[in-house]
């Protein structure tokens, strides 16, 4: 398996590392402290509190890729009543997990995948949770059209973007988006997904429904959408505007 850093990812990496390092070690590097791990957690799970669990019901199923050894965004997740499954690419990563969510008094469904190759029979998730999950991915992130095709539809409230890269992903692989009524968002989604106000809650909880309630006909939109924005289109069209300028 290979990388750009150092010629490797996935589970050979992360085996030698929980063995090299501590958990603490693992998640931040050998400088880190189980104190600045779970600071970063409580800090981070701030913002989750206000921005994602308004959104969520109470059993509500939570897909938490790269659960890590401390398995710690799932036991807080599990903590507030959510239905939470972990997956990891390491065994040795697993059973760590599993003794933290035993030691935290929660139960969470932890599993062995590679998210590059993700395949979860029969399970549909509210929420798909990934958080500093690197070496699990090779770097052309073939992982992430893997993602796009099992979650429901894109959620992108963004007030700035240069294109919004993410939206384009998204649409190639037929899964709406739920996205800012500003430019260039825009003008990527086309009619390809649902239109909000970034700065309103209600509006992007109208947005969420109005996503899911559509998705069928929105996800065959966005397959259609994602055509104008091939390589192929992009040269010809390129090429006829210098053509246009040379001539003059």
């Amino acid at each position: 398996m290979k990388n750009l850093t150092n010629g490797e990812y996935g589970e050979d990496v992360w085996e030698r590392k929980i063995k090299d390092q501590d958990e603490a070690g693992v998640i931040f590097g050998s400088v880190c402290s189980l104190k600045d791990v779970e600071s970063e957690t409580k800090d981070f799970m701030t913002k989750i509190d206000k921005k994602v669990i308004p959104f969520l019901k109470k059993g509500s199923a939570v897909l938490d890729l790269g659960v890590g050894p401390m398995a710690r965004f799932s036991i807080e997740f599990a903590k507030m009543g959510y239905n939470v499954t972990g997956v990891d690419i390491s065994s040795t990563t697993l059973s760590l997990a599993e003794k933290s969510a035993q030691k935290a008094g929660v139960k969470i469904n932890l599993l062995k995948k590679d998210i590059t190759n993700l395949n979860i029979p029969n399970k549909k998730f509210d929420l798909i949770f990934c958080r500093a999950t690197f070496y699990h991915v090779p770097p052309h992130l073939t992982g992430i059209s893997l993602i796009y095709n099992i979650s429901d539809m894109l959620i992108f409230p963004s007030i700035c973007e240069g294109f919004g890269l993410p939206l384009l992903e998204s649409i190639s692989c037929g899964t709406p988006c739920v996205t800012s009524n500003f430019t260039p968002m825009t003008e990527v989604v086309g009619n390809a997904g649902v239109l909000v106000d970034p700065y309103n809650s209600k509006s992007i909880y109208g947005g969420i429904t109005k996503c899911l309630e559509n998705r069928d006909m929105l996800s065959k939109e966005s397959l259609k959408r994602s055509k104008f924005f091939s390589l192929d289109k992009n040269f010809r069209e390129t090429h006829i505007v210098y053509k246009s300028l040379l001539k003059k």
